[in-house]
């Protein structure tokens, strides 16, 4: 791609985003270079953008261009091998090599690394709760469940301060208002922004609504299919686990797991593809916009895989599971109609397993973090060696390319690097999200889940560094002024977890005189609870947010004047046709006398004085 429409590009984004007010500094200044994420970043705009805004359109996946799987750019590997080579001598990655990852990879993946180096260093506070409570307190401990809920509130607040300082440090607050169209958008009609006066593809929202309406509709059938799933599948595994002695109990007890993983793998497929479907038709303007319904949809999914066994042990298994005993002889009766030799279906005596629900925690914890991260570092580079000698041994497959010896060396990376899969963020704040539910719902069952959870961020942190530049294509680096859907996840989950630590509390908390075994409470107790926490929560986020205080991010009105204002002062001192002849180097075109925004600059200050536009 020819330097000088690289160049061109990079100064028309800076102008576009010095326009809409996301360059902070006083002046429009173009004399900065371009940093290698921003070249990657235009190339790719070029090439996927639609056809009326100057790119190629080009869609993988998608329409004329389906044989496409992948656009993506080579992994700079001198860059790779010393970046993580130092992060392999730190504790904790200092804002320089954080600084490193936007310039290489964009302000999206830096955005991520502050967001995990930020939980992980909260992580610690918690841990040291955890420690005290394991022991010098209880399990199901109050005190520790309230403390919880009120690092989870201060964490969420902080970071979204956080985050915010960081997307005016980066000029990207309010990137999406700069956004350009989906390549995949169809509009219905056109009209102007409200922003920038120019005509645009429109698509009403009143449909997009009414295609919601429906979509949601088969989003909750399709959570209660799965919802009904396990419960019979865990009713299956507790039977065959604890009830049936019949012939291959050793081997039966282990089909309701082998069931569960099959059933969520093909759930999962296509609910995601049904997910991908819905969107499609509900047709996104921006990526933005895309990506927020999509992780919208997906973390209902999310939820009832993750969590469900745990709500099932905790709100049906333990305060419900008194009653088969009570029923077991006709539930044998029952099953031996369906068998010729109803001895088969001889069992023992039915007891309560009370220690389940801290083994699936556990599990969640630790056991299945370990794998998780073995699973991320290890199975990428065991995949490609299986595929390398299944193509080179297995069946003889030799592939002689006619490089350019020039060109040899580059071609054969680009050819690696067509065998991995692309890096997404989504993916991994989804772990660390999933993973923060964990805590804050159920912490209190295991104390020392945080110890856990920390120690396993700090080799997540190194591990996700690692994929990013070895096991995965490089990601394309994208602007970015916050985590997006997933800080309302975080929220959500504090608030539930106020509400199901509380009543895990007043449920299973020791007690000299239960109420039933081995729910420790009545119900009216119980309910109770449940509301104090859940009004305290409200509190303590009250009182947390007016600690850290909120600021307005800008009214449409003072963004239209100021989009007006600086692109009028642009239109008269910048002339892209008349900077940029052919001829023509970007050093030489660079250099804009400053004194002439001077003006300008002084209405804007103006406008910003103003309360009212």
């Amino acid at each position: 791609m020819p330097a000088n429409v690289i160049n061109r590009k990079y100064v028309e984004s800076r102008v576009r985003n010095w326009c809409f007010g996301l360059d902070k500094s006083d002046l429009l200044d173009l004399s900065s270079e371009m940093t290698l994420s921003d070249k990657i970043s235009i190339g790719y705009n070029i090439l996927t953008a639609p056809l009326a805004e100057g790119g190629c359109g080009i869609t993988p996946n998608y329409g004329r261009w389906k044989f496409v799987t992948s656009v993506y750019a080579p992994q700079n590997e001198k860059f790779n091998k010393d970046f993580l080579e130092r992060w392999s001598k730190k504790y904790f990655v200092s804002d320089s090599d954080l600084e490193s990852i936007k310039s290489n990879f964009g302000a999206e993946v830096a955005l991520y690394f502050h967001f995990l180096q930020t939980y992980l260093k909260w992580g610690l506070f918690l841990s040291a709760v955890g420690i005290l409570t394991y022991f010098y307190g209880t399990q199901y401990s109050a005190i520790y469940a309230i403390i919880t809920i009120a690092w989870a509130i201060s964490f969420i607040e902080y970071w979204r301060q956080k985050q915010t300082r960081l997307a005016v440090e980066w000029g990207t607050l309010g990137i999406s208002n700069a956004e350009g169209l989906r390549a995949e958008f169809k509009g219905s009609s056109q009209v102007k922004n409200p922003i920038t006066g120019k005509l645009q593809p429109y698509y009403p929202t009143w449909k997009r609504a009414l295609i919601q309406i429906g979509m949601f509709s088969l989003s909750l059938a399709a959570g209660c299919v799965l919802i009904f799933l396990q419960t019979c599948i865990y009713s299956i595994e507790i039977y065959f686990r604890q009830v049936y002695t019949g012939p291959f109990q050793p081997i039966l007890v282990f089909i309701p797991t082998i069931l569960l993983a099959v059933v969520v793998a093909i759930f999962t497929a296509a609910y995601k593809f049904f997910v991908s479907v819905s969107l499609r038709i509900e047709n996104y303007a921006n990526r933005s916009d895309y990506e927020f319904f999509y992780i919208e949809k997906v973390f209902v999914l999310d939820f009832l895989v993750s969590y469900g066994g745990l709500l099932w042990t905790a709100y049906l298994y333990l305060p419900f599971g008194n009653m088969v005993d009570n029923n077991l002889d006709k539930i044998v009766l029952h099953l031996s109609r369906y068998s010729e030799k109803s001895k088969e279906y001889t069992c023992s005596k039915f007891v309560l397993d009370d220690g389940r629900l801290a083994d699936q925690f556990f599990y969640f914890m630790v056991t299945a973090q370990i794998i998780n991260l073995a699973v991320e570092t290890l199975l990428p580079i065991a995949l490609r060696y299986v595929k390398l000698f299944v193509r080179t041994k297995i069946l003889k497959i030799k592939f002689e390319p006619n490089d350019d010896p020039k060109e040899h060396q580059f071609l054969r990376q680009l050819r690696a690097a067509s065998e991995k899969p692309p890096y997404t963020p989504p993916d991994d704040y989804r772990e660390m999200v999933i993973q923060f539910g964990h805590l804050v719902m159920f912490g209190t069952i295991w104390p020392l889940a945080p110890v856990a959870v920390t120690i396993n961020n700090w080799f997540e942190m190194r591990g996700d560094a690692v994929k990013m530049c070895i096991d995965c294509q490089k990601p394309i680096p994208r602007k970015a002024d916050s985590i997006g859907a997933w800080l309302l996840h975080l929220e959500f989950l504090t608030w539930l977890g106020s509400i199901v630590s509380a009543s895990l509390v007043a449920m299973y908390s020791p007690s000299d005189s239960p109420y039933y075994w081995p729910v420790h409470r009545s119900p009216k107790r119980i309910l109770l609870v449940v509301l104090v926490a859940e009004h305290l929560y409200l509190l303590i986020r009250m009182f947390i947010r007016h600690i850290y205080g909120s600021g307005d991010l800008g009214a449409l009105a003072h963004d239209r004047a100021l989009y007006a204002t600086r692109s009028s002062i642009v239109s008269e001192s910048v002339n892209l046709d008349r900077q940029f002849p052919d001829t023509t180097s970007r050093s030489d075109v660079l250099a804009i006398n400053r004194a002439q925004y001077k003006h300008g600059i002084s209405l804007m200050n103006n406008i910003s004085d103003k309360k009212n536009v």
